[in-house]
């Protein structure tokens, strides 16, 4: 469902009172009791053959020109960076945390509960500059809010029940991102980095996990990394939470480039090194099952390039028969398998375009089986699965169908 990338480096108009309106809840909501509601009407994937994806609709067109209008030049980030199908909603993310537009353009929670693609809708405006990723936990969609508008060094989770409102929890301290988000049984973990305002002026980025244990309600700090070697960076940027054990990736940078790597088991008391990880940069994670997940990255050793690995509680292996793909997203359908959407070939920085796209469907990743191949000549960021189509969301901001007969 994320994309091989940092989150920051992914390098609308929304009238205020509507922000007002729609605003988030202030008390969590519980689980809808209705059994209907855990009904899927829709055919499994197995019993769909999909046609090519073809554009379906530019659901940010207003954002991108009131953008170049204000800024002047059009410098600045487009794409559909995540798609989350939830509550038969198809929800999009988008924003330019590294421009702050989120302060020019609010950025809206906006989705489709229709399939006519002019009909996209907002729930509420985020507090964010951008919504860059969605994570599926506990019956749960979750927003790590990737940059909040807000400031006063505190971050934000977002988190929505299947028929409940949002709920914003302000409460992720010291947190100027909050780049991930999981959920592990009736704990949520959420990872970020930032500091106090002393921090913020001497450049010192600390790295910081977070847990919540009453649903997300309130996150206190459960672990704190200060940089090493100030100035710099040191972020905790992405989690796989399995059963007994929670993996905690991220960076430590100085002023110019990235230094070294966080590769991290944990099950409470330190954070462990993974041996196995030990010169790779894990950019993004997928969860299978309370067993294992697939880690996505960048293996920098002899010969690197971009590379997936399957990891349990006690082990991590490169997964070979995806050895010559590139990474571009991953959609976890629930039940321990996975779409994956990769272009061909493994060289990092990945080349220029044209693009071979294929969407794999896979419970481990060895055993992987081509869905639909195509050849795009925009990059695609994020790929799902919803109402028996296949979803794209695109660099240039456009959202592709490829529908299921």
């Amino acid at each position: 469902m994320n994309r091989p990338s940092t989150p920051w480096s992914r390098v609308l108009l929304s009238l205020l009172l509507c922000a007002a309106l729609w605003g988030c809840p202030t008390d969590p909501v519980e689980d809808d009791d209705d059994d209907s509601a855990d009904e899927d009407p829709y055919r499994d994937i197995d019993e769909l053959t999909f046609a090519a994806f073809e554009e379906w609709a530019r659901p940010t067109t207003d954002y991108i020109e009131i953008n170049e209008e204000e800024l002047g030049h059009s410098d600045f980030l487009h794409g559909i960076f995540d798609l989350a199908a939830f509550d038969d909603r198809l929800y999009i993310g988008y924003g330019d945390a590294n421009l702050n537009l989120g302060r020019v353009t609010p950025i809206e929670l906006r989705y489709w509960d229709t399939l006519e693609p002019d009909a996209v809708m907002s729930e509420f405006v985020v507090d964010e500059e951008q919504v860059d990723r969605y994570r599926l936990g506990d019956g749960m969609l979750i927003i790590p809010g990737v940059d909040a508008t807000e400031d006063d060094l505190l971050g934000n989770v977002y988190t929505k029940r299947p028929g409940g409102d949002w709920y914003k929890s302000r409460t992720v301290e010291f947190a100027w991102h909050v780049h991930d988000a999981v959920a592990q049984g009736e704990t949520l973990w959420a990872c970020g980095s930032g500091g106090t305002i002393e921090d913020y002026e001497n450049s010192e980025v600390n790295a910081f996990l977070y847990r919540s244990d009453d649903g997300g309600e309130n996150f206190v700090i459960d672990q704190q990394l200060p940089h090493p070697s100030p100035p710099g960076d040191q972020r905790f940027t992405s989690l796989l939470a399995l059963d007994d054990e929670l993996y905690v990736f991220g960076y430590i940078s100085n002023t110019q480039s990235i230094t070294a790597f966080h590769n991290r088991r944990y099950a409470g008391g330190d954070l462990d090194e993974v041996e196995e990880l030990d010169q790779v940069w894990v950019t993004d994670t997928i969860p299978l099952d309370g067993d294992a997940g697939l880690l996505m990255g960048v293996d920098l050793g002899f010969m690197g390039g971009w590379a997936y690995f399957h990891a349990t509680a006690d082990d991590v292996d490169e997964v070979e028969a995806l050895a010559d793909y590139t990474p571009v997203d991953s959609w976890p359908l629930g039940d321990g398998r996975v779409l994956l959407a990769v272009v061909e070939g493994d060289e990092y920085p990945t080349g220029e375009g044209p693009w071979e796209l294929h969407v794999l469907l896979t419970t481990d990743g060895e055993d992987a089986q081509i869905v639909l191949s195509q050849t795009l000549d925009i990059w695609p960021n994020t790929v799902a699965l919803w109402r028996e189509s296949l979803w794209l969301g695109m660099d240039d901001g456009s959202v592709w169908r490829a529908e299921g007969s």
